[in-house]
């Protein structure tokens, strides 16, 4: 079982800034990157017959990752 949760700020409270769906597009974008991750990684877990995610593997999957 995972969760998790991203926020996005749509009000500026010291300007009292109100801007309708401020930031829903990157919170949308991010959530679905960090699913990506966890399939990833959740793949990797599999192909190394392992019960949990390992730093090993967040090393590896980070190490490719950075080579984009």
């Amino acid at each position: 079982l995972r969760a998790g949760a991203i926020c996005a700020a749509v009000a500026n409270r010291e300007t009292e800034e109100f801007i309708v769906d401020a930031g829903v597009e990157d919170a949308i974008r991010v959530a679905n990157e960090a699913v990506r991750i966890l399939d990833t990684w959740d793949k990797k877990k599999e192909e190394k017959n392992k019960k949990t995610v390992i730093p090993e593997i967040i090393y590896e999957w980070f190490m490719e990752y950075m080579k984009r």
